[in-house]
């Protein structure tokens, strides 16, 4: 196999240098070869550590490493870690909600004050852990919660530093996953220590992953990340945006690049050189097409991405009404609108569409209560707007009661993908994905009206990025489909 001089200057430090190494890969860019390789390179003798985000990568890893590199995902080397001393703990996924549920009567809330609330909390719980915040710095919470697109006041502070004490205290008896990795942070447990750490997706860390994973270096070991700050799409889920900067600071780390994209073709990576202008395409790439299409061009196979979901839910049934097959990758999307459906408690079309348009007013309301000038310009009252406008204007219009809708939802989202249909996803779920051909549905979603901060602002146009780097061989831009008549 041919080596780039980017990868041959990798292996270079890796061999000969004792460095801290963060490697900045393209998309890509061929980054799991280069780990591989890395990881042939050291001595047999010395320990070494390769964790990753998911078991699919995992498993891709250990399949591919020598037999002498432990893998692992984070939140499995964090449970090693909480058994050593909590052997008899157990996982309770919901375990905030429940405390939650079981304290939030002490608080005086109006009714239809209640369920956002819970939300609210729940979220800002998780944030603090994440991020691992100091829950006494109240100032650093309501920005952390104003940059999650909440607005925290007195109760909620009081409330959420409560709910964090009693899970702290129960966690002989019960643990979740964001435990697994705070834990044994919070607590000191002893962590397995190894030579040599191998970190994937780096830029995707959240503080709290950061400093375990650090805690998992010896005394005179490195670790070797590799990741783009380009592809940084994960804010909302609790990564710390700055993560790939933070690694580059420590002491004794050293920067190389992996810039020869070997997925697209020359005019996907000229296109994608707008955003990311160290981007290079292979030398023996073909020219590729980036254009305009149309609806009617999607076929078996194609791969069509959105920057929301609405209009994915939109093109899917369409698709569905042609008899073609297709489907929504994300199960847990599909979760969120079942669960605002049966809130509605009603099994009639038009008094649950009632009720769900009262769920965005009353949103709306709420934000404004706390202050909020513009609240539709809030990404939580766009998250809430879009879940109920998908609800009401593409799934009940469809069918006669609610639970054919909770059926038809069902229907239309999976989470694999498939050569025998038409695969849609939002781009955040398509990240490490890729296809011959992407069409790029309603482009002009891209950057989102609801990104107010400039990082929020950066990570649209990283979303961008990671779009257009998704496809191979062509680049289609998609207008959605005309109404007959049009």
């Amino acid at each position: 196999m041919n080596h780039s001089n980017f990868q041959i200057d990798i292996y270079k430090n890796v061999k000969e240098e004792d460095n801290n190494l963060l490697v900045n890969a393209v998309a890509g860019s061929g980054k799991t070869t280069t780990i591989i390789e890395c990881m042939k390179i050291l001595p047999k003798n010395i320990s070494k550590l390769s964790a990753a985000f998911n078991r699919s990568i995992v498993k891709e890893l250990s399949e591919r490493s020598p037999e002498e590199v432990e893998t692992g995902t984070m939140h499995s080397i964090g449970m090693k870690s909480v058994r050593s001393k909590l052997y008899k703990t157990k996982v309770v996924e919901k375990k905030i909600q429940k405390i939650i549920y079981e304290s939030v009567n002490k608080i005086r809330l109006q009714p239809e004050e209640v369920s956002s609330f819970i939300y609210r909390t729940n979220k800002m719980v998780d944030i603090v852990r994440l991020y691992n915040l100091d829950v006494d710095d109240y100032l650093t919470l309501f920005e952390a919660g104003s940059d999650n697109g909440f607005l925290l006041e007195n109760r909620d502070f009081e409330f959420i530093k409560s709910v964090l004490e009693k899970s702290n205290k129960i966690v002989t008896k019960e643990i979740d996953f964001i435990d697994m990795i705070y834990q044994p942070v919070r607590l000191n447990f002893p962590i397995k220590k190894y030579d040599v750490v191998f970190i994937d997706e780096v830029q995707d860390l959240s503080v709290i992953q950061q400093e375990f994973l650090m805690r998992t270096v010896k005394r005179g070991g490195k670790f070797i990340g590799v990741g783009d700050e380009y592809q940084a799409i994960y804010g909302f889920a609790g990564a710390d945006f700055n993560s790939f900067q933070k690694l580059k600071q420590i002491p004794n780390t050293k920067e190389l690049p992996l810039s020869i994209c070997y997925r697209c073709d020359k005019s996907i990576v000229t296109f994608a050189q707008k955003i990311v202008p160290h981007i290079r395409f292979r030398e023996d790439a073909d020219n590729g097409v980036v254009r305009n299409g149309e609806f009617d061009e999607l076929k078996h196979g194609d791969m069509v991405l959105c920057r929301n979901n609405q209009p994915l839910v939109r093109a899917c049934l369409d698709l569905m009404k042609e008899g073609k097959k297709a489907k929504i990758k994300g199960r847990d999307i599909a979760n969120e609108l079942i669960g605002s459906l049966k809130q509605a408690k009603h099994n009639n079309v038009i008094v649950a569409k009632h009720r769900l348009q009262h769920v965005v007013q009353k949103q709306y309301d709420l934000l404004k209560s706390y202050g909020v000038k513009r609240p539709e310009k809030t990404a939580s009252y766009g998250r809430v707007n879009e879940r109920v406008s998908i609800l009401t204007e593409e799934i009940l219009p469809t069918v006669k009661t609610v639970n054919e809708g909770i059926k038809l939802i069902n229907d239309i989202f999976d989470e694999k993908e498939s050569s025998n249909r038409i695969n849609l996803s939002s781009i955040h779920k398509a990240k490490g994905l890729e296809n011959e051909r992407v069409f790029v549905l309603k482009p002009e979603l891209m950057p989102s009206k609801f990104a107010q901060t400039s990082n929020e602002k950066q990570q649209e146009k990283n979303l961008e990025y990671v779009c257009y780097t998704r496809a191979k061989k062509e680049l289609i831009f998609l207008k959605e489909k005309a109404e007959d008549g049009e």
